[in-house]
């Protein structure tokens, strides 16, 4: 019942007699950082939004190309799999787990564009030529939008599938996610870099084909942003990244793994199937949390579980967030006890602050507004918001069970 709901909000609504939606999906360029637009894209699927098109930039145009070819599955484990060698030719000279615009990598990959005078695009398109199935995206029924740029006569071209001959697609997805480090990709004479040079969230293609509402996905990618046209006719809902994603060029895997999964929660929260502010519940498990505390003392709760490091990748039923916080809060109790009797012996402490000083600031605000109630208004509170909402919310948890 409730998935025919959601579903009905999509499709055409009889009694106003308004035309079905037409629903398109943008994707942001951002190297790497697309491992979130997977995420994004699984979300959508699971809400069973009817998309009919999608334009991307960059590997925003990489990722469309799959979307239409390919099923999840593999795109994840694309992703999972994807080395610094399957996209630039410079493998055992830069470290993999850092982005390649690090200070540790810059040198490299400096001498490295120098010697090559660019550096060449053929492992990406080895890559492309091995996991895309060109036949699968021109029988597709979903449009399919790119975005280059022209640097010689500095014109943007956005193009659809079916303005590019079958023989040329890879090429002027190459051209779509031909960064700057690269060498110019060359079609039919003329040479092409990066699309998010001239547009990097492509959303106005699809508004020029009369798609009445769009699900933008921003990685925040560098680039260039034009202004969405005809905005007052148009529906868009932003999805946007609730952390850093990481480099542009970041091979690291447990940082790919997260980014697909951040794509996904993020996603369902854009769309009201999850909640909380820094962390993850469903309806229910956040009603639950709601009969148990007001909003700012969740809010110091999820703040206190960043403070411990408390896994956001996942979704929480109110039960087991609660006992993970109490878990790691007992933890930093001892570390902060621990802190406090060398105190009184004398030792010193340096070494105890360099391991745990960034936990025992909520054991000690706690223990503080517990033995004197009136400090919690008072100007240690108001230096240290944060940390005096996650005292407090603790304070509040604690009375909860007592009850």
């Amino acid at each position: 019942m409730h998935r025919n709901i959601v579903l009905n909000k999509f499709l055409k609504n009889e009694q106003t007699n308004k035309p079905a939606a037409k629903w398109g999906l943008v994707l942001s360029g951002g190297g790497t950082k697309g491992a979130y637009e997977i995420g994004a894209w699984k979300a959508i699927r699971e809400l069973r939004i009817p998309i009919r098109g999608i334009t991307g930039t960059s590997i925003g145009a990489l990722n469309a190309a799959m979307f239409l070819c390919c099923d999840l599955k593999k795109i994840e484990n694309i992703y999972r799999n994807i080395r610094l060698s399957d996209v630039l030719p410079v493998e055992g000279k830069i470290d993999p787990n850092k982005n390649i615009f690090d200070p540790v990598n810059l040198l490299s990959l400096a001498r490295e564009y120098l010697l090559q005078k660019g550096l060449d695009n053929r492992p990406l398109r080895n890559m492309l030529n091995t996991h895309l199935d060109i036949d699968k995206i021109y029988a597709s029924d979903l449009d399919l939008g790119i975005v280059t740029y022209n640097i010689r006569s500095r014109e943007a071209f956005a193009l659809f599938k079916e303005d590019i001959e079958r023989d040329k697609l890879t090429d002027y997805l190459l051209a779509s996610a031909n960064f700057p480090i690269y060498k110019a990709q060359i079609v039919n004479n003329r040479q092409f870099m990066d699309g998010g040079l001239y547009d990097n969230m492509p959303f106005n293609p699809l508004i020029e084909r009369r798609y009445t509402h769009l699900i933008v996905i921003d990685i925040n990618g560098i680039g260039m942003t034009r202004k969405l046209e005809n905005s007052d006719k148009v529906y868009l809902k932003m999805v946007s990244c609730s952390e850093d994603l990481g480099g542009t060029f970041e091979f690291n895997k447990d940082r790919i793994e997260r980014n697909m999964k951040l794509g996904y929660l993020d996603t369902m929260k854009a769309f009201h199937r999850l909640f909380g502010s820094y962390y993850f519940f469903r309806r229910a498990a956040f009603n639950d949390l709601l009969v148990k505390f007001d909003l700012d003392t969740i809010w110091g709760l999820e703040t206190a579980a960043k403070i411990y490091n408390i896994d956001r990748y996942r979704i929480y039923k109110a039960d087991e967030f609660l006992a993970e916080i109490e878990k790691r809060h007992a933890e930093a109790e001892q570390k902060y006890f621990l802190s406090s009797a060398a105190a009184l012996r004398g030792v010193d402490r340096s070494d105890l602050r360099r391991s745990f000083a960034a936990d025992v600031s909520v054991p000690s605000l706690v223990q503080s507004f517990t033995d004197q109630p009136s400090l919690r208004g008072g100007p240690l509170a108001k230096a240290f918001p944060d940390l005096a909402n996650a005292a407090m919310a603790i304070i509040a948890l604690r009375n909860y069970r007592k009850l």
